[in-house]
């Protein structure tokens, strides 16, 4: 049986359709709700702690709130075709994420998965990284997002929480989860709104009206995902291999910079406005920072293409044999420069969208020296050398 949604109904689910008077499916209606659903955010406060989630109620998004004096954990939902339920304890301390691990059995990575809960979930289900109740079985290897968990997609909170949830079990188990600070959650931190789905800007005007809170509070240090976010690094050596989401360029190696400086100034200067950064601070945020660089794929403006000796002398420098990247889309994970650099960032399939043809959703799993292109249906090949 098919139901009439309303224009403004149908906004928030797809922002680039535009029509007077749609007729969706049952599925639809699924989607519709996945658009008024969001939360939790914690949000701490002198006296008290909130907690805030987006709720559907008559086609709309109403803002519930509940008031704790302690709270201990947090209960995440995930809506649409395939919902689930799982309980997230918090952390009760907080530090910087380690800059460099060695070397385990296996690294299983992923880029700019962009808020897709059910693609992500079922790639690491696949891989072995979670088990079918969404807690870690990776033992004592390591995962690696790449960066871009924010924007484009509908479930970017409870992504978010799934990956705060794993690094805990994780680590109980001689594991470790990298959560790498791409562009889009740099952008989310500093309030730069450009390509936020409408249903989170909604839930923002929300919480503005109710708590005079803005949407960049929703992720600052009086926030727990705020809190867990700023403990992140843009860079990271895992063995032998670094992992940023743009990239390191040759303007980076000029300022013989550690990979624990680079990250320290990154998070020091998350708050700062962009007219009172210094020189080495406009680098690292810049076309030339491990964040937005595409030198490995492209030349920009102010951003020439990388050569292959310059490369060497970046990998050399920081004693990597190579760097897996995101931010520039590849159809499938490849290497270039003779293996120097493993291209991970591919459109996923969008758990809001039916796209033509189907997307296919990729990773990579390093063992030693080997790198395979994983995908979402198990398939594991060597992969591909493009120089």
């Amino acid at each position: 049986m098919k139901k009439r949604l309303s224009l403004a109904l149908l906004a928030c689910i797809v922002s680039y359709v535009s029509l007077a008077d749609v007729e969706v499916s049952e599925k639809d209606q699924v989607v519709a709700e996945v658009s008024l659903l969001e939360g939790p955010h914690v949000i701490y406060q002198q006296d008290k702690t909130l907690v805030l989630n987006g709720k559907p109620k008559n086609g709309q998004m109403v803002l519930e709130t509940t008031s704790h004096s302690q709270l201990t954990q947090v209960k995440v939902y995930k809506g649409g075709e395939k919902p689930v339920t799982f309980t997230v304890p918090l952390k009760q301390q907080i530090a910087n994420a380690a800059v460099t691990s060695p070397a385990p059995d296996k690294i299983f990575a992923m880029s700019d998965v962009e808020g897709n809960f059910n693609t992500v979930t079922h790639m690491f289900k696949t891989h072995g990284v979670i088990d079918n109740d969404l807690n870690w079985h990776f033992g004592k290897n390591q995962l690696v997002i790449i960066g871009d968990v924010f924007d484009r997609g509908n479930h970017v909170t409870e992504l978010l929480w799934l990956l705060y949830r794993l690094e805990t079990q994780a680590k109980a188990q001689g594991g470790a989860v990298h959560m790498v600070i791409g562009n889009h959650e740099m952008m989310n931190l500093q309030n730069d709104l450009r390509y936020v789905e409408p249903k989170y800007t909604a839930f923002a005007k929300l919480v503005a009206a109710q708590h005079h809170l803005s949407y960049a509070q929703l992720f600052d240090e009086h926030s727990e995902l705020g809190r867990w976010l700023r403990s992140k690094n843009a860079v990271i050596k895992i063995g032998d291999y670094l992992f940023a989401h743009g990239g390191m360029s040759i303007a980076m190696l000029e300022q013989k910079l550690a990979l624990s400086t680079i990250n320290q100034t990154l998070r020091g200067a998350i708050d700062k406005p962009k007219t009172q950064r210094n020189e080495l601070e406009k680098l690292l945020f810049g076309r030339n920072g491990p964040m937005w660089y595409r030198g490995y794929f492209m030349p920009l403006p102010n951003s020439p293409m990388i050569n292959d000796q310059d490369l060497s002398k970046v990998l050399a420098f920081y004693n990597a044999k190579a760097i897996a990247v995101g931010h520039t889309i590849v159809d499938k994970p490849m290497s270039r420069y003779n293996g120097k650099v493993i291209a991970v960032d591919v459109k996923h399939p969008a758990d809001h969208l039916i796209t033509q043809p189907k997307r296919i959703s990729y990773g990579v799993m390093i063992e030693g020296d080997k790198v395979f292109v994983v995908d979402e249906d198990g398939n594991k090949t060597p992969i591909k050398l493009d120089n």
